[in-house]
């Protein structure tokens, strides 16, 4: 069980991908906030300040690598997972790189045993 009932933002532009995410991190015992793209993903994190946002990296309106940069700018306690199944996810990891970020990321799909480690290890930093 998650300790203090940890947020969790999850953003991802496909409903059902983003539903599914939801429903294992609130089996899990998280509390989910989601958003389906980036603009509403930033608005989301500067308003909320979530424990850890699990963003896509290909999101509509704004990318999730942006998403990313803001969540440490407005929210620096924030963890970020980034989350994608794009070949062009590796270019926008670069840019951020080169803007003095890193990020994580998890391949899509991922098992849930997995996505819950992860999680788990990102939270305990």
């Amino acid at each position: 069980m998650a300790e203090s009932k940890k947020t969790i933002l999850i953003a991802d532009d496909e409903p059902k991908v983003a539903d599914t995410l939801r429903m294992i991190l609130e089996n899990a015992g998280y509390r989910t906030l989601v958003a389906h793209n980036g603009e509403e993903a930033a608005r989301l994190i500067s308003k909320s300040a979530p424990d850890a946002v699990l963003l896509d990296v290909i999101l509509p309106a704004m990318d999730g690598v942006e998403v990313a940069i803001q969540a440490c700018r407005s929210a620096p306690n924030c963890k970020v997972l980034l989350f994608s199944g794009q070949p062009d996810a590796a270019e926008l990891l670069a840019q951020a790189s080169s803007r003095g970020y890193s990020f994580e990321i998890l391949a899509k799909p991922a098992r849930p045993k997995e996505l819950l480690q992860r999680i788990g290890e990102l939270l305990a930093r």
